[in-house]
């Protein structure tokens, strides 16, 4: 069964604020760039309570010079499920390439005259 993944709202919002921190954004800063009212949506990304809009997250990525996707910190269960499910793949890729190794040909048809 696959799991769509989910976002960690805390750890997302830990990611925004050391970016902010490193590239020396105050949240004053942040909420003029953003065009926000009141700072207090910037604290509750900060602390996990809300994620930014599309919007501010796009324009985040841009002010941070991230991918947006880069700002977002999937759910620690799900990431462990995908990377099962990528290296229950790999025996499958070996025999692939031992057979390639043999002489075989994947991936075209062969005839035999």
């Amino acid at each position: 069964m696959f799991l769509a993944p989910q976002i960690d709202m805390e750890r997302t919002g830990q990611r925004i604020r050391k970016l902010c921190v490193i590239n020396g954004y105050s949240v004053r800063e942040l909420q003029k760039y953003l065009l926000i009212g009141c700072p207090q949506s910037i604290y509750n990304w900060y602390h996990g309570k809300t994620l930014p809009s599309l919007d501010h997250l796009f324009a985040l990525s841009m002010l941070l010079h991230v991918p947006m996707n880069w700002l977002l910190v999937a759910e620690p269960s799900v990431c462990r499920q995908q990377q099962k499910r990528r290296f229950a793949r790999i025996p499958q890729m070996r025999r692939m390439d031992s057979y390639r190794h043999m002489g075989g040909q994947t991936g075209r048809c062969i005839s035999r005259a």
